[in-house]
């Protein structure tokens, strides 16, 4: 029996306060679509694009690094509660702009990101502990 409004799919996976995730639920009616809201963690999403089985959603601020729960609010006292866990990250620095993705690596935690400079500069390269108890304190620079 299916349950409409019920997230199936989070893309992606993972997602920072502010960042936008797609999320993906049973077929709810057209009226209803344009009433949904979506919690993470207890915190109300912004819903920026809606339709019948999917959603844009951009995440609201949520206090823990723990994944959380998405919950489908279909209004007065429809909750419905997925089983699915959104990754929830942090800021750890900003002015970086990176030349191309990011690459992380799950071996050692470390996510790599390639500034770029001016023409001929050597490009430094930063990298960051995917998690870390004292904030950003892992950071090292490295150039090329």
């Amino acid at each position: 029996m299916s349950t409409p409004g019920k997230v199936e799919r989070i893309d992606p996976k993972a997602g920072i306060p502010g960042g936008e995730v797609t999320l993906e639920y049973e077929s709810v009616s057209a009226v209803s679509a344009r009433a949904l809201d979506f919690n993470f963690h207890g915190a109300s999403g912004t819903v920026t694009a809606a339709g019948r089985t999917r959603a844009l959603v951009r995440l609201p601020e949520i206090n823990t690094l723990e994944p959380v729960q998405v919950v489908t609010n279909l209004g007065a006292d429809n909750e419905i509660a997925s089983t699915l866990r959104l990754l929830v990250g942090r800021k750890i620095t900003g002015d970086v702009h990176p030349v191309t993705n990011p690459t992380f690596d799950p071996d050692d935690g470390l996510l790599y990101v390639t500034r770029s400079g001016s023409r001929g500069a050597a490009a430094a390269t930063g990298r960051w502990p995917r998690r870390s108890p004292a904030g950003c304190a892992g950071w090292t620079r490295r150039t090329r």
